[in-house]
């Protein structure tokens, strides 16, 4: 595994952390580990933590991991992104993953991430 790619699950959300410089294979390997996590745990709850992560070609690598996620099956999912307040990555990814129809929010506080995961869809 990518020593940059942390995977935990905790009380049935799976939180996959991405930590340093992230490049394209390593971010469709986080997408990747997120599903087999989501799997095994029979969740359907995701953080994508991207608080302590950087990449340099986030634009491109963000449309082409929505498709790839589409085509997996993650319209299953509720995906929460994680990220520092003032991150343009945040409202970036958030918009491109609902685009794709992805049931996808972003968020600056983890707590707030968790609530709406766990909240009723609606």
């Amino acid at each position: 595994m990518d020593r940059n790619i942390h995977v935990s699950v905790k009380d049935g959300v799976v939180h996959v952390a991405l930590r340093g410089e992230i490049a394209r294979s390593g971010s469709a390997m986080a997408i990747d580990l997120a599903g087999a996590a989501a799997t095994q745990a029979g969740s359907k709850l995701v953080i994508l933590d991207i608080t302590g992560a950087h990449s340099r070609g986030y634009h491109a690598q963000a449309v082409e991991h929505a498709r790839r996620a589409h085509e997996a099956g993650a319209l299953q999912y509720r995906i929460a992104i994680l990220g520092n307040p003032g991150d343009a990555k945040l409202s970036f990814f958030e918009n491109v993953a609902i685009n794709r129809g992805l049931r996808a929010r972003s968020f600056t506080a983890e707590p707030e991430a968790i609530a709406w995961l766990k909240a009723p869809a609606g």
